[in-house]
């Protein structure tokens, strides 16, 4: 009889788990548009599925502070700031909103989401 509890006990624990994979994947946003945000404004909104060369463009802040943003199909990076740490360029590209990049101190948060709804609060 305990043998019989331990599998059942098994094959829900398995399933919640399955069901907590999928319900998470869709709630951290499997999407493709990355906002480029500083000072907590959006400065760029970008639909990586649509881009098909890579480019790259600067985004200036205070005192002359640069990150320059590099684009590439399906993936987002910084490719180079001008802060001392270099937190931002090392973390590398995200493709997901499951991470952001965030440069503290230039204020620059960049986020992958679906779409521009999934920003309000940012």
């Amino acid at each position: 009889m305990t043998t019989k509890r331990w599998l059942l006990l098994f094959a829900i624990l398995l399933f919640v788990a399955v069901l907590a994979h999928f319900l998470l994947a869709d709630f951290l946003g499997q999407g493709s548009v990355a906002t480029v945000y500083q000072n907590n404004v959006p400065v760029e909104t970008i639909d990586l599925d649509r881009v098909v060369t890579p480019y790259s463009f600067v985004v200036t802040g205070e005192r002359g502070r640069e990150n320059v943003i590099l684009v590439e199909p399906g993936r987002i990076s910084v490719q180079s700031a001008t802060c001392r740490d270099q937190i931002c360029v090392h973390q590398g590209p995200i493709t997901d909103g499951t991470q952001p990049i965030i440069c503290l101190p230039h204020r620059l948060v960049i986020q992958i989401g679906r779409g521009p709804a999934d920003f309000a609060d940012a």
